[in-house]
């Protein structure tokens, strides 16, 4: 074993013991993390959906089909930036495949909005 395999069971057996006919093992926290914000999230999310886009000219004439019926429906709504506002929201989500007897179907996703930020924003 060398050093760091040492050190890696002395911390192990630190956190590792028997109760009441039960074996325990506490996990240790980690410090000083900085999770990403969502604004972050939300933007690698986006260039990923728009990387898969480029890609697979399949899915985006499914992903545009299926938008421009949510935007007839006036289920969703174009959102139009105006000139000089920082804020903009968006709904996230994703394209979904699903294959089923020999038949592909597409649908888009909307992706929890409450997920937890380190800002509960």
């Amino acid at each position: 074993m060398n050093a760091r395999d040492t050190a890696f069971l002395l911390e192990f057996h630190a956190f590792y013991s028997h109760e009441d006919h039960r074996i325990l093992v506490s996990l240790p926290r980690k410090v000083n993390i900085t999770q990403p914000s969502i604004h972050h999230n939300a933007e690698r999310l986006f260039h990923s959906l728009e990387q898969r886009l480029e890609v697979n000219v399949a899915l985006r004439c499914v992903y545009h089909d299926h938008i421009l019926d949510y935007i007839k429906k006036e289920q969703v709504e174009i959102a139009l930036s105006e000139e000089g506002t920082v804020d903009e929201f968006y709904l996230r989500h994703h394209a979904v495949r699903k294959e089923k007897r020999g038949e592909t179907k597409w649908s888009i996703v909307l992706m929890d909005p409450l997920m937890k930020t380190t800002n509960r924003l």
